[in-house]
């Protein structure tokens, strides 16, 4: 699956929130405190909020500052692969182009309404993301 959005704010304030999602992501299931710099390659594990007891494995593949963002999720059943790219049209507008590709390891397809339902929750954290960064650059002036 692949979402285009342009949006209103920067590649960099964008990258910096996935970003700093990621450390607090790491240190409130490690309780471990880690700087950008040590997240390229880091691998952990957490907990799944969807699926009572079951682990997902998250190993951060890729960070290009700016313009690129790779992590894998691995679960028992499933592996999920995110990736943001990000190219900057101006300083106040971004092109966000995301990829998320999903496989079961028993082969079994997503039914197409999955498929759907997924882009929607994409394109809804997209946005989401967007407003936050909105949100705070207003507050901080």
């Amino acid at each position: 699956m692949e979402i285009q959005m342009k949006l209103k704010v920067s590649a960099h304030d964008f990258y910096t929130l996935l970003i700093q999602s990621l450390i607090n992501d790491i240190q409130n299931v490690t309780h471990h405190t880690i700087t950008e710099q040590e997240l390229l390659g880091y691998r952990y594990k957490k907990k799944s909020t969807q699926r009572k007891g079951s682990m997902i494995k998250v190993h951060v593949k890729k960070l290009l500052p700016d313009q690129e963002y790779l992590v894998h999720f691995t679960t028992s059943i499933d592996k999920s692969i995110l990736h943001y790219q990000l190219t900057s049209i101006d300083e106040k507008h971004c092109l966000v182009t995301y990829t998320e590709e999903y496989s079961r390891f028993d082969q079994q397809e997503l039914p197409a309404s999955s498929l759907r339902a997924q882009k929607r929750r994409a394109k809804k954290m997209i946005k989401a993301i967007e407003q936050s960064i909105i949100k705070n650059s207003k507050s901080k002036q």
